[in-house]
């Protein structure tokens, strides 16, 4: 008994030594963090305001700095202000190889370049008005701004087009748009159209950012499309120069297609007005952060979405930098370490990978993690306390390495297109140590319509509205969802919201009412402080042989919580009582459960094995009683997969979301047998 007696005074004396010195340091640091840095004026019990129709809207906003927020009535206009506001500065900057240093082109440089591709597109037929669309597929680039900008300043229209929507997709949009010049930046992309010929009447003119093979210039002549190099228009364009045609706030500015989960793509109509109206709001709602010349943000996010563009035109707006990355998302911390962002819009994603590896660097010894795990819990405690900060003992010892790996002069994170999970949120707003906000729109109200406030620290919601939005929820009764119990489909109503579809009234009936809402399709409840939380989707809504309906997209969000899986997508038919899934096991999580119970620890060998199987099943069951999910809408089938879905593979859309359509075609011999293989319970 004096042994044990021993044992345990000497361990109690040890945690004693541990704990007082490190809650000695965590009270030091939260009492000697200064005022400042801890975000203040905010009432966070009430961020949004309902009036007697259910219409909500921001209940504040930061009372804004005129002269900075100038916001200009164009496209155009933005970037003119943005040689001013830069004192004609550095504009955009590339990497000439992947170890080289960033060089940069002026504001000037840029308008330049476009003044010149402008008219060289006059000069070869084209007219300066808004009838007249061009095509872009490319990588984010210079020349990419360049177009644009170019566009802009003839009162042209920007079609995107981009390789995750598909041949046929890219195909349909060039018909069905009528588009007679398309700017490709790659001889791929250039011999891929090329190969789609004689499918693409409209297509007249073929401008190449690289240079041509003879044999392809041939294989153009020989279809009637005429093939020149973007320098050469450029330089036709300053050999034939041609006076500035600037657009009207009313004007079409792009149309940006949709990738869609299923059906052909649908071209969403935006006007110079929806653009600068969501510029606005946004640089109102994120006061007190300038988006003025001293910021630099990484462009890496596709540019043929809605995101990645306003976040350049926010830049511009004020003079900002905007730094390419080299093109290979394997050497995107290569490009961030060189470029040092203050700004970085994400995707969960992304933002998952840091988290993913920081814990993995973690787990090679305990020590490691112990640490990490006290660091993050207590500066958790200052975040939730409104202290943002970056100079506590514990960035200091732990999490200035997370910040070095993005640059380490990170001042604001903006995240969205999918929900991200809340632990991963706010680990990266601890180890950071600047504000990470999350936004949710869609490209029909030129992207974000709600957003989290600054210094908030709840998690798995998206804020209230954005300054000078409106936003409701509807009745959907085939869900049993209830506006007046505070659920319902989220409708949208502000500036922000598109014309409507190009050349489909139908559609654009459906999704535009004659109150000038736009329902979304997704389903939201309010929060107690009025933020806004996505909970369901209503379209792709399953009807099983009962006549019950599972909304696959909900459960798969709460499958895809549990570590045990990377991906779950959920299948359900109207002949069968019950879904079935498609599931993408975590490799090590799945060993490990196989070496504790015997099995084999061969990865292959797992996803074939029945045991696998009804262990997959039994935990969709944990999950389903944990989160109230019925027992028909609990896959009774599981096909395990080793090959995630991705963009790259065309399971995905670029903004993750599963193609439901091509993942049926894909896996539909399998899906029919685990019909077979299931039974109702």
């Amino acid at each position: 008994m004096a042994f044990f007696a021993i044992v345990l005074s000497f361990l109690s004396a040890l945690v004693g030594i541990i704990i007082f010195p490190l809650s000695a340091i965590f009270l030091y640091d939260y009492l000697t963090a200064p005022e400042r840095k801890k975000v203040k004026n905010f009432d966070y019990s009430n961020q949004s305001q309902e009036d007697a129709n259910g219409i909500r809207t921001r209940a504040y906003t930061a009372k804004p700095e005129e002269p900075y927020v100038n916001i200009p009535r164009t496209l155009y206009e933005n970037f003119q202000q943005g040689i001013k506001q830069s004192g004609d500065g550095p504009c955009l900057g590339f990497r000439p190889k992947p170890t080289a240093d960033y060089e940069w082109v002026s504001y000037s440089e840029v308008f330049n370049r476009a003044k010149n591709f402008g008219a060289g597109l006059i000069a070869k037929g084209l007219a300066a008005k808004n009838s007249t669309f061009i095509g872009i597929q490319a990588q984010n680039s210079v020349e990419w701004i360049v177009v644009e900008q170019a566009v802009n300043a003839y009162s042209m229209v920007i079609v995107p087009l981009y390789d995750t929507l598909g041949v046929d997709a890219c195909n349909y949009i060039i018909n069905f748009m009528s588009i007679t010049s398309v700017v490709v930046d790659t001889e791929e992309r250039f011999k891929q159209i090329l190969d789609n010929a004689a499918k693409l009447k409209p297509l007249k003119l073929l401008i190449s950012v690289t240079p041509v093979k003879d044999e392809l210039r041939k294989q153009a002549e020989s279809s009637g499309i005429e093939v020149v190099l973007f320098k050469e228009i450029e330089k036709l364009g300053e050999q034939n120069p041609q006076a500035v045609v600037p657009p009207k706030p009313s004007d079409v500015c792009t149309i940006c297609c949709t990738s869609g989960t299923t059906g052909d793509p649908k071209g969403v109509v935006l006007t110079h007005e929806n653009f600068m109206a969501e510029v606005e709001t946004l640089i109102r709602a994120l006061l007190p952060f300038k988006f003025d010349k001293d910021q630099t943000v990484i462009s890496y996010l596709p540019l043929a979405h809605l995101y990645e563009r306003l976040v350049h035109i926010m830049m511009a707006c004020n003079g900002g930098r905007v730094g390419f990355f080299t093109g290979d998302v394997r050497r995107l911390t290569d490009d961030i370490k060189a470029l040092r962002p203050t700004l970085l819009p994400a995707v969960p994603r992304v933002l998952g990978r840091v988290y993913a590896g920081v814990w993995k660097k973690a787990r090679e010894n305990y020590l490691t993690r112990g640490i990490l795990h006290v660091a993050w819990r207590m500066k958790r405690f200052e975040v939730q306390r409104g202290v943002i900060r970056q100079d506590s003992f514990w960035d200091k010892l732990v999490f200035k390495g997370v910040r070095n790996q993005l640059g380490g002069r990170l001042q604001l994170v903006l995240t969205g297109s999918a929900p991200i999970e809340g632990d991963v949120l706010t680990f990266l707003r601890v180890a950071l140590g600047v504000p990470i906000v999350e936004g949710y729109g869609q490209t029909e109200c030129t992207g974000g319509a709600t957003l989290t406030v600054l210094g908030d620290h709840d998690v798995e919601h998206v804020g209230p509205p954005l300054p000078g939005m409106e936003v409701r929820l509807v009745d959907v009764p085939d869900m049993d969802y209830k506006a007046s119990e505070g659920n319902g489909e989220i409708c949208i109503r502000g500036k922000i919201v598109m014309r409507g579809y190009y050349k489909l009234d139908d559609k654009t009936k459906e999704a535009l009412d004659d109150e000038g809402w736009l329902h979304t399709g997704d389903v939201g409840t309010w929060t107690e402080n009025g933020c806004l939380k996505i909970i369901d989707r209503k379209k792709n809504l399953f009807k099983l042989s009962q006549g019950e309906y599972i909304a696959p997209e909900k459960l798969e969000q709460s499958f895809g919580k549990s570590k045990m899986f990377v991906q779950v997508f959920v299948d359900g038919n109207s002949k069968y009582a019950f879904p079935v899934a498609l599931v993408v096991p975590e490799k090590d999580h799945l060993t490990k459960w196989a070496r504790e119970h015997g099995q084999t620890s061969n990865f292959d060998e797992l996803l074939k094995k029945k045991e696998t199987k009804e262990y997959i099943i039994a935990e969709f069951k944990r999950i389903a009683k944990k989160d109230g999910i019925k027992s028909f809408e609990t896959p009774q089938a599981v096909a395990l997969l080793k090959e995630p879905f991705s963009v790259a593979n065309g399971m995905l859309t670029p903004t993750f979301k599963a193609k439901r359509e091509v993942v049926r075609k894909n896996y539909k011999q399998t899906i029919d047998n685990l019909y077979k293989e299931g039974k109702d319970e």
